[in-house]
């Protein structure tokens, strides 16, 4: 049976022990690395105490132990002393700090009588600057909710209840944001799925179906071009999703009488005869070879019988017309092959 050791009572090695698992993190991952800081700066302020009990050098016990100096050491205890603070202020921007940021953020230490370091602003104040700008942030919110109830109670009641408020604002929003994706997918999941015949289309052209079903758009082939942050969305004939990309645009055709191949050939020629200057992207002579390759094996004019119909699901309800203006088209260039 494993006998849980009171923390307090855990010695400065048994304390090293817990510190270099959080530097070791913080070298690796970028992105939670001031989380293993400030968990390492709660090891490390026992191990101070520890250090002053025993009359250890602080400033030899840490170099000892990591490949850390005793300002850094000091600095990770700092972020765990006022972690409220910058979890306060990255709510604020929305954006994680980096613990460069983080101390800079915290100010400067100052020196005490007896040689240790110090915190400049006196800790009573920080706290009330703290309250202040928690108090703005949900009051912004609030109205930014529209939500009709006085910030100071509930500000009160929910020191009563010991609740975090950044972190309850920071889940309110992602989880708005998490509904709203799951709305748009569930959109559009309602259409036909033109995709796979668009993108065997495309292929002989080497280039991307979004950026084809673009030209196709340009080239009036009966192609509409939605963006995610636009409120209307696309006429109920437009039945069918053509392609899509990682950048919130999507193409929709009316799957009854839009034929994939003739399409791409015409967008492919379309692109031969105006260039790239009006999609807002540029061609390389390599892709420009290759389309005209592709061109030329081709036979006869663009044409291609009546097939199945084979996205024959019922379309969701959509009400709106199609948005006027034109998406930016991202670079083939920058495509992954």
């Amino acid at each position: 049976m494993t006998v849980a050791v009171p923390i307090k009572s855990l010695n400065l090695e048994q304390l090293a022990d817990q510190i270099k698992p959080h530097f070791q993190a913080m070298d690796k991952a970028e992105q939670s690395a001031l989380i293993h800081a400030r968990d390492a700066g709660r090891w490390l302020k026992l191990a101070k105490a520890r250090c002053r009990q025993e009359s250890h050098p602080w400033n030899k016990w840490v170099p000892q132990n990591f490949n850390k100096t005793k300002q850094m050491a000091d600095n990770y205890i700092r972020i765990f002393d006022r972690w409220p603070e910058l979890e306060a202020e990255m709510a604020k921007t929305g954006r994680g700090l980096t613990i460069g940021e983080a101390i800079k953020l915290l100010g400067p230490q100052e020196k005490a009588a007896n040689g240790e370091e110090q915190e400049a602003e006196p800790k009573a104040k920080r706290q009330v600057q703290l309250e202040d700008r928690q108090r703005e942030t949900l009051q912004a919110y609030l109205v930014e909710k529209g939500v009709e109830i006085d910030p100071q109670a509930f500000w009160t009641a929910l020191a009563d209840l010991d609740i975090n408020l950044k972190r309850i604002v920071n889940r309110l929003d992602i989880l708005a944001q998490q509904l709203k994706e799951q709305e748009l997918g569930q959109w559009l999941n309602s259409f036909r799925d033109g995709s796979p015949a668009w993108e065997d289309a495309c292929q002989p052209y080497g280039l991307e179906p979004d950026v084809m079903a673009h030209a196709a758009h340009k080239a009036f082939l009966g192609v509409v071009v939605w963006h995610q942050a636009d409120e209307d969305r696309p006429r109920e004939d437009y039945d069918t999703l053509l392609a899509g990309n990682g950048w919130g645009w999507y193409y929709f055709v009316q799957g009854g009488t839009f034929r994939p191949a003739v399409a791409a050939r015409k967008a492919a020629e379309w692109l031969t005869e105006h260039g790239a200057g009006d999609l807002e992207f540029e061609l390389d002579e390599e892709q420009v070879e290759k389309l005209q390759e592709a061109l030329a094996a081709l036979p006869g004019p663009p044409t291609e019988p009546p097939a199945e119909d084979a996205t024959a699901a019922d379309p969701g309800p959509l009400d709106a017309v199609p948005p006027s203006e034109e998406p930016p088209t991202p670079s083939p260039k920058k495509r992954r092959r």
